[in-house]
């Protein structure tokens, strides 16, 4: 079935108008004009008029959107007057099997009263075509063709009516216009994909130019291709002095730049605190975050990558980390005093029984006391002058985990002695990692003196230390047999300035300038506790070679 105009003419013909209409639709620039192309396609199928809505799912309103065929008064009759959506929905519903056609539902005025009530068909628009024209096919007869989207939702129909032979419809004879169904359906999908893009593309484009963090658009070879306006603030460079050049160029030392290249070449998203260059002679610290972006095939596009001005609050964490290790030398010169002090009354006390004792035996016993205590009090004050120095080293290098634990307990031991507290340890061989080592044993010191500090009052005193390879990296563990930590602190334990102990050098600094130190090497802490019963603090390294 097709219009009068091809009438007789060959279904090579035919074909070739069918295919002409789509290419004009792929060409047509605006979505209305690809839609008015459409419904005159579908009448190129053979029928007079033809008037497409779509759905507006939100108001429940069918939009009329499209048409061919009608007169311009019609029109605007049916825009007043149109199919309602509770209407469509019933002709869906009440049609049933027995008026479909192919995906069309052909709807008979003598089944029109009872599937949509009789007042629908008074609101139709009347046929200009005689009656005696068609061939089978009423005046008050109608067909309609939902059109579905690819998760089968109903997103508009199109109302078809006037056939140009004048016959209902068969199965074949929708053929053609199915074809131009599938195409809108693609269309119309399209249409709202470009438009949800456009949106995205809208609002990540008012992002990258709003954002208060200096965000860098990357080529493969890690050159600028695009920076937002924060770029040049933090920066203070114009925007064509940094697009086309090199990110490291931007970095205070090109090393640095080496290690993040590596990382992020290695399929790794890089966050880390690095020392960017400012202007010409000016240095500040910054977050940076640098990910590789693939296209939807997989393909490697480039780098996105962020930065943050973090000098203020890396400042602020150095001062912190500064008081904190004054107030942990303290607590450690506090109890080294009194630990000095017991090994003193000791040989006090070792000296006047030797002056007393004529046995040749208790003699040498008593002087063998005495050369042990003050060698261990020698050798501690030697560990404390040691790590009190070590505060002062900067730069990073391969630490010795072993060596810098060994080091911390040597320093503990006579405070654990005086204590009662046991000490187990079991420490893996050649295990590093790279980062300072006078931050590693601050980590470490903070850690032990926490578990030391649990200990008081309590019957059982026990520290456990572990130092072994796992999957994730290098693990040490620390648990104690102390008071432990409630529920309801357990998860405030690394804030600074939250204590819960009542120690008067306590201030809340040590677990939180602990976290800080791992995390600054990429590692992190994690710490579980039961009151009572005792705490086990996990941290895990990056593997340091």
């Amino acid at each position: 079935m097709v219009s009068k105009q091809y009438l007789g003419t060959s279904d090579t013909r035919f074909l070739a108008s069918l295919l002409g209409m789509l290419t004009r639709v792929r060409n047509a620039r605006s979505l209305q004009e690809k839609l008015d192309l459409l419904v005159e396609g579908i009448a190129l199928c053979g029928w007079r008029r033809v008037h497409l809505y779509l759905i507006d799912h939100d108001r429940k309103k069918l939009v009329s959107s499209a048409y061919f065929g009608l007169l311009p008064e019609e029109v605007e009759y049916l825009r007043k007057n149109p199919m309602s959506y509770s209407e469509f929905e019933r002709i869906i519903h009440s049609a049933g099997d027995s008026c479909r056609v192919g995906i069309a539902y052909y709807i008979p005025v003598a089944v029109q009263s009872k599937i949509v009530g009789s007042e629908f068909a008074e609101r139709a628009v009347a046929s200009h075509i005689p009656k005696e024209e068609f061939n089978g096919w009423n005046p008050n007869d109608f067909l309609v063709v939902p059109i579905y989207d690819r998760k089968k939702v109903i997103i508009g129909v199109v109302s078809i009516d006037d056939p140009v032979d004048g016959k209902p419809p068969t199965v074949d004879d929708m053929r053609p216009v199915e074809l131009f169904i599938d195409y809108m359906t693609s269309l119309l999908g399209e249409q709202e994909m470009l438009k949800y893009i456009d949106r995205v593309e809208s609002i990540l484009s008012k992002v990258f130019e709003a954002s208060p963090v200096g965000m860098f658009i990357l080529s493969k070879s890690f050159n600028i291709v695009d920076l937002n306006p924060m770029v040049g603030k933090i920066f203070g460079r114009k925007r064509e002095e940094l697009l086309g050049s090199p990110i490291w160029e931007i970095f205070s030392y090109r090393k640095q730049w080496d290690g993040v290249r590596k990382s992020v070449k290695e399929g790794g998203v890089v966050r880390r605190d690095v020392l960017f260059r400012r202007g010409v002679n000016e240095s500040f610290w910054g977050y940076l975050s640098i990910v590789g972006v693939k296209g939807e095939g997989g393909d490697f596009l480039g780098y996105l990558a962020a930065v943050q001005d973090i000098s203020g609050e890396r400042s602020l964490k150095e001062y912190i980390l500064r008081a904190e290790r004054l107030i942990g030398l303290g607590t450690l010169s506090a109890d080294m005093a009194l630990a000095l002090s017991n090994a003193l009354y000791a040989i006090v006390g070792f000296v006047e029984e030797l002056s007393r004792s004529k046995s040749v035996e208790d003699i040498s016993a008593y002087s063998d006391e005495i050369l042990r205590l003050s060698d261990e009090m020698k050798r501690m004050l030697k560990e404390f002058v040691s790590y009190s120095l070590s505060r002062r080293k900067g730069g990073s290098s391969r630490v010795n985990l072993k060596r810098g634990i060994e080091k911390v307990l040597s320093l503990l031991f006579l405070l654990g002695k005086t204590q009662g507290v046991e000490i187990k340890k079991e420490l893996e061989e050649n295990l590093f990692v790279r980062a300072n080592s006078a931050d590693i044993e601050h980590l470490l010191m903070n850690v032990l003196l926490n578990a030391f500090e649990s200990l008081r009052n309590r019957k059982e005193k026990r520290v456990e230390i572990a130092l072994k390879r796992s999957e994730e990296g290098i693990v040490v563990k620390v648990s104690d047999t102390g008071c432990g930590i409630k529920k309801e602190h357990l998860s405030r334990v690394f804030e600074p300035f939250f204590t819960y102990g009542k120690e008067p050098m306590n201030v809340g600094l040590g677990l939180y300038s602990s976290q800080m130190i791992a995390e600054k090497y990429g590692g992190r802490i994690d710490i579980s506790s039961r009151a009572n019963v005792g705490t086990e603090l996990v941290i895990v390294f990056r593997d340091g070679g």
